[in-house]
């Protein structure tokens, strides 16, 4: 943001008419970065988290059918 406001100084322009659009900008694009690195981030865990249920589950099954004792 320094850099843009030194340019704008340089080449004589209004440095609030620069750097605001700037600065929202980049706090778009922050947002956006972060969004997608923690959507990705939970996609991975919950896709894990739904395997590793399932084959609890199987075992579960497999113990139970196991340890069950027909009459």
């Amino acid at each position: 943001m320094a850099g843009v406001i030194l340019l704008s100084r340089r080449f004589h322009i209004n440095p609030d008419n620069v750097a605001t659009p700037i600065a929202a900008s980049l706090g778009d694009l922050t947002t956006i970065s972060l969004l997608a690195a923690i959507s990705m981030l939970l996609f991975r865990t919950l896709g894990m988290l739904y395997v590793q249920l399932s084959m609890l589950k199987c075992v579960w099954k497999v113990r139970e059918a196991i340890t069950t004792t027909p009459v």
